[in-house]
């Protein structure tokens, strides 16, 4: 049994970076998913496919397959994005973060341990705000789908 376990971890870590690469294709259907997989080696069925993607909360947005935003970062993570009380894009690649008195160090530290893909840095002030960098406006735009996510499970 541990076998069957450890395939199943390898091909869902594979079907996470499969979903998340970066300028990689964009899977629209789970024939696309199960041809990718077999090019990398996993022997697999549609319905193991389908399974793994309901078991990891895969969802369709925009026509694709994307992962929700907490599995990169844990269940638990939303309650932290309580303290956001304001989000504003000041721009194509920065997004400022008005926060709960005291947290804007935490929210940053929480948005850079989950290490979001689209995120190039927080800088977080001494009180109320936070600075979050992308590198471009299709990241941004990622960034605040993520946030919106996280923020409408609190």
């Amino acid at each position: 049994m541990p076998r069957k376990l450890d395939e199943r971890d390898q091909r869902r870590n594979a079907i996470a970076e499969i979903l998340t690469r970066e300028g990689g294709r964009v899977i629209k259907e789970q024939k696309n998913l199960l041809a990718e997989l077999r090019k990398i080696g996993f022997r697999v069925t549609q319905s193991s496919v389908s399974r793994d993607l309901r078991d990891m909360g895969a969802y369709r947005d925009n026509g694709r397959y994307v992962l929700p935003p907490t599995a990169s970062v844990g269940p638990d993570v939303a309650a932290f994005f309580r303290n956001v009380r304001k989000v504003d894009p000041i721009g194509p690649h920065q997004t400022l973060l008005t926060t709960n008195p005291n947290a804007a160090a935490l929210i940053a530290q929480v948005i850079d341990d989950a290490r979001w893909p689209e995120v190039g840095g927080t800088f977080p002030s001494a009180n109320e705000k936070v600075l979050v960098l992308t590198d471009d406006r299709k990241s941004q735009e990622r960034f605040l789908r993520r946030l919106a996510a996280l923020m409408a499970r609190t």
